[in-house]
């Protein structure tokens, strides 16, 4: 069975000289390794930041408030994002924060769209 060419070169170098390409290699992977864990834990501290930002409501008065549509039930009823997008849309109108809700959100999979749906349940909340 024939060598490929790096079996090749390795057999024909001195003991210490393979030794130290072994050393060169575990260096260079414990590197790899190093830089990978380093990769996650950069990633796992930006993940907690983005969390943290998004904890804290930044609600200031505007002129509109905009609610982004989000997936309609096949019984018609909102799906738990676009019901509590809605809803905290309304607590913030109730606050006067704005003066007008815009509802967002075409035809999903099962009708009314997405944007009928929210203004039904932010009225059945007493917005006008």
């Amino acid at each position: 069975m024939p060598l490929s060419p790096h079996h090749v070169i390795i057999a024909g170098i001195g003991e210490h000289n393979r030794l130290m390409i072994k050393r060169i290699r575990c260096l260079a992977l414990s590197g790899v390794g190093l830089l990978a864990l380093l990769g996650a834990v950069l990633f796992a501290w930006l993940c907690v930041q983005i969390d943290r930002f998004g904890q804290v409501d930044r609600a200031r008065p505007a002129d509109v408030i905009v609610v982004l549509g989000a997936r309609v039930r096949p019984s018609g009823r909102p799906s738990h994002a676009l019901a509590r997008r809605t809803l905290h849309a309304v607590k913030l109108y109730k606050e006067g924060l704005a003066a007008t809700i815009v509802f967002s959100g075409g035809l999903g999979t099962h009708p009314p769209t997405e944007a009928q749906v929210a203004a039904r349940l932010a009225m059945d909340q007493g917005v006008p």
